[in-house]
């Protein structure tokens, strides 16, 4: 098998006159991205998406954080239009940070109808072992939404102890277990598969397969798992429509939007950050919204995921992104984008081809 770039009856000066062509191409290409990243960090608005320090704890009224809500439009020919969109949030690491109290804020003034939480609610180990920034947090949303669902999965820095206190609190706590929520009017209901934390543990395959089988009555699911290490334990079942993710935190230091420059999974680096294709639908793991060790976030913004279930010919998915800024004055809305390009409206459409891991 040949395996050079051009055919060998292609002469020697046309390849290399193709190859000169592509470096042009190529230092083209990147000066514009050049280009267009320095003209997002001279705009004051847009810098904190592309650079974000947490700073200190103390709250300034004046300094905006950013927000990225990611929406997922999921369509099927077996949906029905849904108003209250279901909300994904990972790595959280709760430690007293300003940004937190105005995630509270954004959660109560968004509507939603399910909130799915994907582990890693404690910051580094020794930093509040018990978990109080969390609990927290869950009971000052209770005492505003106390109507709606809530249900999480645990990470590799929550311990068993903050769990059973989150369950205590009303969350649903899966751990290879299942559980479901409509999607329509119909009665049309999408399966949730939570799964142990696959980057701490190794989920059993079998049960988590035996899970999906005894509910023939579901013919949609969503899988909810700390890590895209899961996708080295979960069946190949061609019910399951999506995919959620964290662990990762883009990288939290990235050379471009789902670009991170390291990951902490067992899986390629493809699937570390953003969406892709696998199975009979797609993995989105999202970038997070807390940090651990370096206060900062570099081409990687904190992150909410929304996914909006809408009725269609065929099953796809489009992703767009929106760019929001809060303070303790206003929430304000930035732009819009498709995660790959600059601040500033278009979509990005996703077939849905079998994909590898």
């Amino acid at each position: 098998m040949n395996t050079r770039w051009f055919p060998l009856k292609t002469p020697r000066g046309r390849r290399r006159l193709m190859a000169g062509e592509r470096s042009v191409r190529f230092v083209r290409r990147q000066t514009y991205r050049l280009q267009r990243l320095i003209e997002e960090l001279s705009d004051p608005h847009r810098r904190s998406f592309h650079l974000y320090y947490y700073g200190r704890r103390r709250v300034r009224p004046e300094k905006r954080h950013p927000i990225c809500v990611t929406r997922l439009r999921l369509y099927g020919p077996t949906f029905e239009n849904t108003d209250s969109p279901i909300l994904f949030i990972s790595d959280l690491h709760f430690r007293g940070h300003p940004i937190e109290d105005y995630l509270l804020d954004f959660l109560i003034w968004r509507p939603w109808r399910v909130l799915l939480l994907g582990g890693d609610y404690q910051p580094e180990p020794g930093i509040d072992p018990e978990g109080q920034w969390t609990l927290r947090f869950l009971r000052s949303m209770r005492a505003f939404v106390p109507e709606r669902r809530v249900v999480a999965v645990a990470g590799n820095h929550d311990s068993p102890a903050l769990m059973a206190r989150m369950r205590a609190l009303g969350v649903e706590v899966l751990e290879d277990d299942v559980t479901s929520i409509p999607i329509g009017s119909n009665g049309t209901r999408f399966g949730i598969l939570g799964s142990r934390d696959p980057h701490r543990s190794n989920p059993c395959p079998e049960r988590l397969s035996r899970l999906i089988k005894g509910h023939d009555t579901i013919e949609h699911w969503l899988v909810l798992a700390h890590s895209p290490d899961i996708l080295l334990w979960l069946p190949g079942d061609p019910r399951i429509r999506l995919i959620l993710t964290g662990h990762t935190h883009g990288g939290q230091l990235a050379l471009g939007r789902h670009q991170p420059v390291w990951h902490n999974t067992r899986v390629r680096r493809q699937y570390a950050s953003g969406i892709r294709s696998v199975y009979n639908g797609w993995i989105y793991t999202s970038r997070g919204f807390g940090y651990t060790f370096a206060p900062v976030r570099v081409m990687c913004p904190p992150e909410v995921v929304e996914i909006v279930v809408l009725k269609g010919p065929v099953l796809r998915l489009e992703v767009e992104e929106e760019y929001w800024l809060t303070s303790a004055q206003k929430i304000t809305r930035v732009g819009t984008g498709n995660g790959n390009q600059r601040i500033s409206g278009s979509r990005s459409n996703l077939k849905n081809p079998e994909g590898r891991y």
